[in-house]
Parts: structure tokens; C-alpha cells; sequence
């Protein structure tokens, strides 16, 4: 629905005023600093092998587009959100050169480290749209980049802040539209939208909470419905394409539209194993209140965003009915309020990591309010201080809270003390799966089924994965359930938490004890007692 003047006039509510976007020189300076600082801490740490698995994970599914016996695209999986795995893909094609890009997980480690450089880019348009000047939007960009669960999830690998970087990008093409009325800069918030559905599901209700902040923000400052119901397609028709085509991809493949909310590895399966059981979660099943108490706790984990909400709702909201201030204030409830839901329902966990969002929200939240409180140039730069010293403050608050909580530093606690004492743990991973890989090794002809699910660091480390049969494979079910002459051993894993739900353990839960008659121990592999091999003998089916 075109809305033509709003691209050739300012905007006609919120501030009257153009704009500027940040220059070109300081995003790219930004862009390299972080991205260079960022990889090679992330490489030398090792964090994916060490303590970050899910990373790892990603880097497994886009190797298995190329390894194994019979590579697909489809070997990249349906059941998380596969942009990650495809940024990685074409680095995982070096792995003759440099090996550690798939089996140390480092592919993931530098798309990380591009994601979150990029998300400084966007962080600092966004502030430059938000009326901070140049100097302060450098020094708060560079407090963003040191605060210490952006770092953890810059250097690790994983996809938390490779979305928080998309969100970024499209909170600065809506903040950049709502002051500009540039309908470019609404559209590229669009694409960031859909971009972020593709690092994680969580998109889903971030993008209602902008556009619903958005729109009422409009309506309350008396914009016409037609101009409401035009940004609205425009900013969210990306993200509904982009999940109807994911939805299509898991009928069309997987016969089940819902595979990648309801399979067998999901979230929710996996948190019926009772792997995640805390005291927390069973106080939030089935009680709202108690849920969203939880929820909204770990504001503590940048608390000041909680001065910069209230000025927000109070200067932004009720008084001058800025759809600004109503868009920001909609966005931070946004992950709270799904994860208060979550936890009523009994599915998901309190992990950090989940509330992540309240960061980068909270950088535009105390930007809002210090350009709101300082009118005035003296005034202006008073506040301004202020907020330099309040996010510096919700740095080191989000350090505290991660060190010294086992509720608000659940797993990043422990990671962020070892890196501030520079001495990271030795890989569990590693005392678990390297026996395995040097077993297979030193036998090249054995042929062995294993379901990727548990085994994935396993598979992208042999020298010879293409004499496993592993779960992307096309015949991998009927070769589970009718061994016999096709394969000669199986890898299964100790039946234990989300193991359980290991495909191998599914179909033959005795196995791992020797109580399947044809089936005959192989090896046990003692460090770590995690993995064994059967071999597969007379009488199999």
C-alpha cells in the first residue's frame, strides 16, 4: 500500500528533525575491530569445542551437505533455523586446508564474529538515528561490544547474537523510518526481519512486538489507517514469506509442515527428557505469575534498562505519544512475555542466553531516554554523560549477575570467570568423543551406523566418514531398523538424558546394556563412558 509523501518529507510524528545516519568511516572501522578482535579471541579460545556444543552443532550440518555417502543439502536439517549452518557451509568446503574450521567448530566462531560485527554497524546507525553524536555513539558502541554476554556470544559461535545483530538491523530501518520517513530504510528493517527467523525462532515474536508498537504508535499520534496498514505489510511481509517457504521445506521433505517445532529433537522433546529440570521451571509450570516473575527477573542482566523503560513509557508513551518510544517499549516486553508463556507451558529453560535481547533493546532504551531528558544543549550533554556512565554500569552489572548467580549465569557464569582468569576448562567433549574418533580411524573398513544427533562431533572428525551411515542419509531408517549385511557395527550412546531421543536408542533401547541377542559389544569406551560399539551379528533383522 504506497504511502508516498512519507518518503519525500520527514517524519510526521515523534521528533521533526533529520536524522543522520552514522559515517561510513566509523562503521567500518567498528565493523573491522570487532570482527578481527572478535575471531581471533573466538579461535584461540576453542569455546566451540570447549563449552559451547549447539555451535559446534551448526558447524556439523552444514559439513554433512558434504560429507558422508550421500551429500544433500538437505543433510543441513529442519529442526533449527539453518541460516547459521549456511553461512557456514562455504567454510566448511576449506576443511582440507584448515581442518579446525569444521572439527574445532571455527567456521562458526568467524560467522559469529561477521554477525555481531555487523550488528555494530547497525547499533551505530541506530544511535546516530536516536540524535547521539559521533563521539558518544562510538564510545557506547564499543561498551556494547565489551559487555560480557555479547562477547561470550560474539566469540562462541552460536546463533543468539547472530540474532541479536539481525534484530539490530531492523530496529535501526524502523527507528531510521519512524524519524526519516525513508521507506527504504522500513523495507531493509523487513529483510532483517526475515533474516532473523533464520538464525532463530524468537523472531517470530519480536517482529509482532515491532509492528504492533509501531502501529499503535502511529494510531495514537493520529496517522491515518491506510499510512498504519502500509508500514505494517511493508515491514512484515519478508518474515511471513520467509516462514511460509521454512514451513513448505518441512512438508515438502520432512511430510510434516511442523517438523521443526515438533520432531523428535526439538526443544520441547528435549525438555521432556528432564535434562533441564531446575526448581525454577517447576515453580513457573502452570503458574502465569510465577512465570512471568522469572521472566522479567533477568532485567538484571543490563538493569538500566529499567530507569530507561519507565522514561521511555512516561516521556515517549503518555506524554508526547511518540510511536518511537511505544516500538522500543513493545519490543523489550517481547522475549520476556514468550519466555513467561514458555515456562507456564513447561518448555523451555531459564538460560541467559534466551534474555539477551534486553541488551541491545536496553543500548536503544538509554539512548531514547538521554536524548528525551537532555533537550537543551548544556542538559543535553549532562544526560548523555549520565547514560555513558549507566551503560558502563550495566556492563558490569551484567558481569555480576552472570558470576554470581546459578539462576541468571546458568552455563555463562562458569565461562565468563574462566576467561576473565584466562585459564578455559579442558573439553568434556573431547574426553568423550576422542577415543571414539581414534577408534574409527584405526579401523578404516568398519562400517557403523550412529545417529548425528549425539555423534556429530564424531562424524566431522574421522578421516573416513563415508564409511558411517549417519541420520541425513536417505536410507539411514531402514538400515537402523534392518542391519543385518548392511552395516557391520552400530555407535550408540549411553541412554541419558536428551541421548534418549538418539535415533539408535529409539529403536533399540536395550542395546546399550547387551540385552539385544544379536548384537554383540565391540568396544566400551571408558573415558567418559559415553559411546559403545555393538557389532552386528547372526540374527539381526
Amino acid at each position: 500500500m504506497a504511502v508516498p509523501e512519507m518518503a519525500h518529507r520527514p517524519s510526521a510524528f515523534g521528533e521533526k528533525r533529520q536524522a543522520m545516519r552514522a559515517t561510513r568511516a566509523e562503521k567500518l572501522a567498528a565493523f573491522a575491530l570487532v570482527a578481527i578482535g572478535y575471531a581471533a579471541y573466538g579461535v584461540q579460545a576453542d569455546l566451540p569445542w570447549r563449552v559451547s556444543g549447539d555451535a559446534l552443532s551448526r558447524v556439523a550440518n552444514a559439513a554433512m551437505v558434504t560429507l558422508g555417502r550421500h551429500p544433500h543439502l538437505g543433510a543441513i536439517g529442519l529442526v533449527w533455523n539453518p541460516l547459521p549452518s549456511l553461512m557456514e557451509l562455504p567454510l566448511t568446503l576449506l576443511r582440507p586446508l584448515w581442518p579446525a574450521l569444521v572439527t574445532r567448530g571455527e567456521a562458526g566462531v568467524l560467522a559469529g564474529a561477521f554477525m555481531a560485527a555487523l550488528g555494530m554497524v547497525f547499533l551505530l546507525d541506530l544511535l546516530a538515528f536516536l540524535g547521539i553524536g559521533r563521539g558518544h555513539r562510538c564510545v557506547w558502541a564499543f561498551l556494547y561490544a565489551l559487555n560480557p554476554l555479547i562477547f561470550i556470544y560474539g566469540v562462541n559461535g552460536m546463533s543468539d547474537l547472530m540474532l541479536m545483530s539481525a534484530l539490530m538491523g531492523s530496529l535501526a530501518g524502523v527507528v531510521g523510518y519512524l524519524r526519516q520517513g525513508n521507506l527504504r530504510l522500513l523495507a531493509s528493517g523487513g529483510i532483517w526481519l526475515a533474516l532473523a527467523l533464520g538464525f532463530r525462532y524468537e523472531a517470530v515474536p519480536l517482529a509482532m512486538a515491532l509492528a504492533f508498537g509501531m502501529a499503535l504508535g502511529m494510531r495514537l499520534a493520529k496517522e491515518a489507517w491506510p499510512k498504519i496498514l502500509g508500514t505494517t505489510v511493508i515491514l512484515l511481509t519478508p518474515i511471513v514469506f520467509a516462514g511460509f517457504v521454512w514451513i513448505l521445506l518441512n512438508a515438502l521433505i520432512m511430510k510434516n509442515p511442523l517438523y521443526f517445532l515438533d520432531s523428535v529433537y526439538s526443544n520441547a522433546a528435549q525438555l521432556a527428557t528432564g535434562s533441564y529440570a531446575a526448581q525454577t521451571l517447576a515453580a513457573s509450570f502452570h503458574h502465569p505469575l510465577t512465570a512471568l516473575r522469572n521472566s522479567f527477573s533477568f532485567a538484571v542482566l543490563f538493569w538500566p534498562l529499567i530507569p530507561a523503560f519507565g522514561a521511555a513509557l512516561i516521556l515517549g508513551v503518555l506524554r508526547r505519544r511518540d510511536p518511537l518510544a511505544l516500538t522500543l517499549v513493545a519490543t523489550l516486553t517481547a522475549v520476556p512475555v514468550l519466555q513467561a508463556a514458555m515456562l507456564d507451558l513447561g518448555r523451555t529453560a531459564l538460560w541467559d542466553r534466551f534474555f539477551i535481547s534486553n541488551i541491545p533493546i536496553g543500548f536503544a532504551l538509554v539512548a531514547y531516554a538521554a536524548t528525551s531528558l537532555g533537550r537543551g544543549s548544556a542538559r543535553r550533554q549532562v544526560f548523555l554523560a549520565i547514560a555513558t556512565l549507566l551503560l558502563a554500569a550495566g556492563d558490569l552489572g551484567t558481569g555480576v549477575a552472570l558470576t554470581s548467580s546459578p539462576v541468571y549465569g546458568k552455563d555463562d557464569g562458569s565461562t565468563l570467570s574462566d576467561i576473565l582468569k584466562g585459564r578455559l576448562p579442558p573439553s568434556q567433549m573431547a574426553v568423550e568423543t576422542a577415543p571414539v574418533i581414534a577408534y574409527l580411524d584405526a579401523h578404516p573398513h568398519l562400517t557403523v551406523l550412529t545417529d548425528t544427533f549425539t555423534s556429530f562431533p564424531i562424524v566431522i572428525s574421522v578421516e573416513n566418514p563415508d564409511r558411517l551411515v549417519i541420520t541425513s542419509d536417505p536410507d539411514f531408517q531402514s538400515i537402523l531398523q534392518n542391519p543385518a549385511g548392511r552395516v557391520d557395527a552400530i555407535l550408540v550412546p549411553r541412554p541419558s538424558g536428551v541421548a534418549d531421543l538418539d535415533a539408535v536408542n529409539r529403536q533399540w533401547p536395550s542395546l546399550w546394556a547387551g540385552n539385544v541377542p544379536w548384537a554383540h559389544l565391540l568396544v566400551s569406551f571408558r573415558a567418559g563412558d559415553r559411546f559403545r560399539i555393538y557389532r552386528v551379528g547372526i540374527g539381526a533383522p
